[in-house]
């Protein structure tokens, strides 16, 4: 039952590409459900696994939302999304949930941006692209 609301959709052919990209920061296993989240609205079993640091995911989600490529919802329409689908492997090699007030910090307030973002987006004539960022060298 889908809750009546604002909820993200994707512009054309954003979901495909952001698929592409966030694939590898999944289990192989869990690549079906992410696809049909993303491409089809499908809301997965269980919250999907993400490999990686929450700020990351929420960063990915926040630039998408800021190039309006997620539109039809608000800013904490989408960490509330978020929070509901995701988890993140905390340092500890845990699972973690991403708590909408956490969401909301790192995706509504301007203190903490990302230090190594997973994507950027670039754009070309009228088109978009998602890309992998580049990886900052320590």
């Amino acid at each position: 039952a889908k809750l009546v609301g604002y909820y993200p959709t994707f512009k054309e052919g954003a979901a495909g590409q952001l698929f592409d990209l966030l694939k590898t920061y999944f289990v192989p296993e869990d690549h079906s459900a992410l696809e049909k989240l993303l491409l089809d609205d499908e809301d997965p079993a269980s919250p999907l696994l993400f490999r990686g640091f929450a700020t990351q995911l929420a960063d990915a989600f926040k630039q998408l939302k800021d190039a309006n490529l997620i539109v039809g919802c608000r800013m904490s329409d989408l960490e509330r999304w978020i929070a509901s689908k995701f988890l993140y492997l905390s340092p500890q090699s845990q699972p973690r949930e991403l708590p909408e007030g956490y969401l909301n910090g790192l995706m509504s307030g301007t203190k903490r941006p990302c230090k190594s973002p997973i994507l950027k987006i670039e754009r070309k004539d009228d088109k978009f692209f998602i890309v992998p960022a580049s990886r900052n060298k320590k």
